[in-house]
């Protein structure tokens, strides 16, 4: 699969195993107010496939679930649970992740940025250089 394969798979693979009501976003974006819990994903890196061709990677994803709450004693607990909720769907759609670390999104949100990683081949439009 190549990067929008990959976008592709995690859009029907991983979005109908979510809560109902998340909002996904599938690739990076600015984010103002939100309303939902919010899952974004995109490529943070591509990494060499020890065991492959030359033209297959492993795409190194980040999904970042976002806590909607802005009130400081709720926020932490909430994304906790969404979390949570995340790697189960994860789990059912058989997608592997490696890591679950907590993070702010802008000044007010909590989020947490999980990695996940997906065999990535060159698209059969690209040249190799």
């Amino acid at each position: 699969m190549n990067i929008q394969t990959g976008r592709d798979f995690l859009n029907s693979q991983l979005t109908p195993k979510l809560p109902d009501g998340w909002k996904v976003i599938p690739y990076d974006s600015n984010l103002d107010a939100l309303d939902a819990p919010t899952v974004m994903y995109r490529v943070q890196s591509l990494r060499k496939h020890p065991a492959a061709p030359t033209s297959t990677y492993q795409a190194v994803w980040v999904l970042t679930v976002i806590s909607p709450l802005t009130d400081a004693s709720r926020r932490d607990d909430d994304a906790d649970d969404l979390v949570v909720d995340l790697l189960d769907g994860l789990t059912a759609a058989r997608i592997p992740w490696t890591t679950a670390e907590k993070a702010r999104w802008g000044t007010q949100y909590i989020c947490y940025d999980v990695e996940i990683q997906l065999p990535t081949t060159r698209n059969p439009t690209q040249k190799a250089s």
